[in-house]
């Protein structure tokens, strides 16, 4: 809910009974790996969600977008 406090909102997952919580969880996923080469290292991500992040009902449709997405990263080391 967009108008409770952080407290609030913990406390409702912390007291709630176990499947609750879970129904209210959002599980995604992280895939990746990396390599160094001399000074330099290159690593790549991929995140991906199993359940939806929220759940709006518009009219007849219902829009529940998953998060996805690519990270890539490009290293230095300077030492």
């Amino acid at each position: 809910d967009s108008n409770k406090k952080i407290n609030d909102a913990l406390k409702d997952y912390t007291t709630a009974a176990i499947g609750d919580t879970f129904k209210k969880a959002s599980f995604s996923y992280q895939l990746g790996g990396g390599v160094d080469l001399l000074k330099f290292g290159l690593d790549v991500r991929y995140e991906g969600s199993i359940t939806e992040v929220s759940s709006v009902k518009l009219g007849d449709a219902v829009f529940a977008p998953k998060a996805k997405g690519w990270l890539v990263t490009l290293s230095y080391r300077l030492l």
